[in-house]
């Protein structure tokens, strides 16, 4: 480009301050928006509103990666609380059903038909939903049991 000798930027919709080209006049810059410059005809350049445009995106970079993060915040406390209840109400539950005799396994208290039965009703019969496991022949049965104290 070192041949270009004229470059008309009228009616370009541009906006901002111009740089100081030699020779330049302000009719190869009409109908833009807000130019300014040290070219004769153009408003000159206050120290204020040179930086408004890029303080305000600065602003609101800023505003939206406070909220965006403190809003992920939120949402990863929720998603722990909503967790913790969810485990909470399953250990519950577990609690109501699986309350055996605590003297059930004890050496001098030993009755191995009286385990046997109470792990029959725990598991109803082997029901299918204790399954946790089948292979081959074997089949593995999720029993829990708490003591009563």
């Amino acid at each position: 480009m070192g041949s270009l000798q004229f470059i008309d930027f009228s009616y370009n919709n541009l906006e901002g301050t111009v740089p100081d080209f030699q020779g330049t006049t302000s009719e190869l810059f009409t109908n833009n928006k807000n130019l300014c410059g040290h070219i004769q005809g153009l408003h000159p350049c206050n120290a204020s509103s040179q930086g408004h445009g890029a303080r305000s995106r600065s602003h609101k970079v800023t505003f939206i990666v406070i909220f965006s993060t403190v809003g992920a915040f939120i949402v990863l406390i929720l998603c722990i609380i909503a967790t913790v209840s969810i485990l909470h109400r399953e250990g519950t539950r577990a609690g109501k059903h699986c309350v055996m005799n605590p003297n059930a396994f004890s050496i001098w208290n030993f009755d191995g038909k009286t385990v046997y039965e109470d792990i029959i009703q725990r598991t109803e019969n082997f029901d299918e939903k204790y399954c946790i496991g089948k292979e081959r022949m074997e089949v593995c049965t999720k029993f829990c049991c708490l003591h009563q104290k």
